[in-house]
């Protein structure tokens, strides 16, 4: 035990700080994921003593590849356009497109978190109800993801000039509103993926991806060559939008996913009109602004009944705890 504890006093106790703030950063990690475990196993009330079941190891096995391949696959779509940004335009120019494009990426969290959380309770649903379920998922992210998409495009200028400074807003000014689309393009195809691999098909997800990466590669290399940064986000968008149109194709749920798309970018694209026609941070603009975010709303509520139901109820229990509080 003596020589155990002499160990760790000379060679993490003594560590540069750098060092040893990353070892140290990784019991957090540890923590939560034996947090994670242990309300897995309560959860699904498994045996302490593992069981090995032969029949259900190739299936097993196929989903975990097939799903491994379609992450990295994944990742590899979410970043090449920085390196062939970098490749054609140089250094500063991919510093100028990261941000926005990074900042509309993050925004996105909120409707990929509502289909994490709804994927095992629609896994556990017959065909049918999955179906079901799925339209109703399928409007509920893209009014969410067109709200966001519009916030970001009217709010992403004044706050990167806030954020970094006047002279990088500038700069960035011609296609940083573009990049809030991404998040409609992120939104647009999160549920045809999640219920083919609700039911046992991700192989078709990583096929559809990895049919798709060529074409893309080539398509973001010439518009990136030709139209520079905004031929890049454009890019990017259609690849997004042509998976969600591939996979809803396969998934059955295109009758549902398209005309919601259609309006969503109808939408989008007068919010872009909109910003490129008003000047920027006026009194008018603001107002004008402001007007067609309400107006997105009303439509975001209107396409989605269960977005509306969960509205109002917020809506009611705020309200509730108000008149609560006026009259203690």
């Amino acid at each position: 035990m003596g020589d155990i504890s002499r160990y760790v006093r000379g060679h993490v106790i003594e560590m540069p700080e750098d060092v040893r703030g990353e070892i140290l950063s990784v019991w957090p990690w540890i923590a939560a994921m034996l947090l994670m475990a242990t309300a897995a196993f309560r959860a699904i009330h498994a045996p302490m003593r593992p069981q090995f079941h032969r029949g259900d190891v190739r299936a097993l096995l196929a989903y975990g590849m097939w799903s491994s391949v379609g992450s990295f696959g994944r990742q590899v779509l979410n970043y090449v356009d920085r390196f062939i940004v970098g490749a054609l335009q140089g250094a500063a120019s991919a510093a100028l497109y990261a941000v926005p494009v990074n900042f509309s990426q993050k925004i996105a969290v909120a409707p990929r978190s509502f289909v994490e959380v709804l994927f095992p309770r629609i896994a556990k649903l017959d065909p049918q109800r999955q179906v079901d379920m799925a339209r109703r998922a399928i409007r509920a992210t893209i009014a969410m993801g067109t709200a966001l998409s519009i916030f970001t495009m009217f709010a992403l200028p004044p706050f990167i000039s806030v954020w970094i400074g006047a002279d990088f807003a500038r700069r960035v000014a011609d296609f940083a509103p573009l990049a809030g689309l991404l998040i409609l393009g992120t939104t647009a195809f999160l549920v045809p993926s999640m219920i083919l691999r609700a039911a046992g098909r991700p192989r078709e997800t990583t096929t559809i991806l990895l049919a798709v990466l060529g074409p893309f590669v080539a398509m973001l290399y010439f518009a990136t060559a030709w139209f520079g940064l905004i031929g890049a986000i454009l890019a990017v968008l259609a690849r997004q939008c042509s998976d969600a149109l591939l996979l809803s194709w396969r998934a059955g749920l295109l009758g549902a996913f398209m005309p919601a798309l259609a309006q969503a970018l109808v939408l989008a694209a007068l919010a872009w009109a909109l910003q490129r026609s008003m000047p920027d941070l006026s009194v008018p603009s603001a107002l004008a602004e402001s007007l067609f975010l309400v107006l997105t709303g009303i439509w975001a509520l209107w396409l989605s009944d269960d977005l509306r139901k969960l509205v109002t109820d917020m809506a009611g229990r705020a309200l509730q705890r108000v008149r609560a509080r006026a009259k203690a």
